[in-house]
């Protein structure tokens, strides 16, 4: 018999308003709630939360192969003797569920992680964040986010009308440009002659980075390799393959990391590690996770570069009635505890559960 038993069940956030990017429109968030239960009767939680046109899984293919896996798992788990290293490789084609299981195993056995040894309480600069939205009312949110302390912000962008890009990268850079840091983000939208187009109008202004300006790894280190603007890669950047012909390619300056959504803390290490050697800097970012995977991703952050701002705002786009664990203070986010000296409010992951 299983000293640990696995359970799932989903449940859904809902968004404060529509958060639309240039490939989708965001109305409300589905995860699973992952529950690991220990021989003493207590449990470890985690969310697992793939997105919609990022993932290459589905809550549905999760459901199946969690179903079909789930005693294999257990197992597995049962005997570990250090590190996720079984578990994770029974779920490598599903990193968003890795993530999951990470973080049920983190809070369920808080005190056998030896990746959080070399912790140090710190504190994280974030980015604010703007959906796709009108030319006009952009600048009015964008200048609210200054009035609050962003220091950087990230615009989301990818018209139909590639002028109107332009336009408002010009408008936010001219007006802005010289009290924050601008990112650029267009999910891939762009095809390679349009996105040349626009990084010529806009070669010369003041902008941290463009993000996945085009969908293809090379035609985006093409684009970084002409010009003068940074380049961050998201969607293109994902397994650990990706990273190495990134860094062959010289593809680009930064990297968007998802823990949610590419493999949790684990594969963290391992792409830190990677790029070592590298110019290349780690963002760490949200993907509109619950609290409970907010927290695992900020979590990560504390182990990332300190001197850059990370995309840690998703949650405040969410109706969500249970806060995070960490507390964001204006721009800033302190991480002063890990799982291993005070676990996630237990508390308020019950009440989760018992809305299900």
């Amino acid at each position: 018999m299983n000293q640990v038993s696995l359970n799932w069940k989903t449940y859904k956030t809902q968004f404060i308003s529509t958060f639309s990017t240039s490939s989708n429109r965001f109305t409300v968030r589905e995860s699973l709630l992952i529950i690991l239960t220990g021989p003493e009767g207590n449990s470890g939680y985690g969310e697992c939360a793939p997105l919609k046109g990022f993932s290459r899984e589905s809550i549905s293919n999760i459901v199946d192969f969690l179903n079909l896996k789930k005693t294999e798992i257990e197992k597995a788990i049962d005997g570990l003797s250090s590190g996720l290293e079984k578990v994770l490789g029974i779920s490598s084609e599903f990193p968003s569920l890795q993530s999951g299981l990470e973080q049920a195993y983190f809070t369920l056995f808080p005190d056998s992680i030896q990746l959080f040894d070399s912790f140090i309480p710190c504190t994280r600069e974030i980015n604010g964040l703007l959906p796709l939205l009108p030319h006009i009312e952009t600048l009015q949110k964008l200048e609210e986010l200054i009035a609050e302390g962003y220091g950087t912000v990230k615009i989301k962008v990818g018209r139909e009308n590639i002028k109107e890009d332009i336009d408002l990268i010009k408008a936010s850079c001219q007006l802005f440009g010289n009290r924050i840091s601008l990112r650029f983000d267009a999910n891939g939208f762009w095809d390679i002659e349009s996105a040349k187009y626009l990084f010529k109008k806009i070669d010369n202004l003041p902008i941290q980075y463009i993000e996945q300006p085009v969908k293809s790894m090379t035609e985006a280190a093409k684009l970084y390799n002409q010009f003068n603007i940074p380049v961050a890669l998201d969607e293109s950047a994902v397994s650990i393959k990706q990273i190495g012909d990134i860094i062959s390619l010289n593809a680009c300056s930064y990297i968007i990391y998802k823990p949610a959504l590419s493999g949790g803390f684990s594969n963290f290490i391992k792409i830190r590690q990677k790029i070592q050697d590298s110019k290349i800097q780690l963002v760490i970012t949200g993907a509109f996770e619950s609290f409970l995977g907010f927290d695992h991703t900020v979590l990560v952050s504390a182990f990332a570069d300190q001197n850059i701002a990370h995309g840690l705002t998703t949650q405040r786009h969410l109706e969500n009635s249970l806060n995070s664990f960490y507390k964001i203070s204006g721009h800033s986010i302190k991480i002063d505890k890990i799982y291993r000296q005070n676990r996630l409010n237990i508390n308020k992951i019950v009440a989760l559960e018992n809305q299900l």
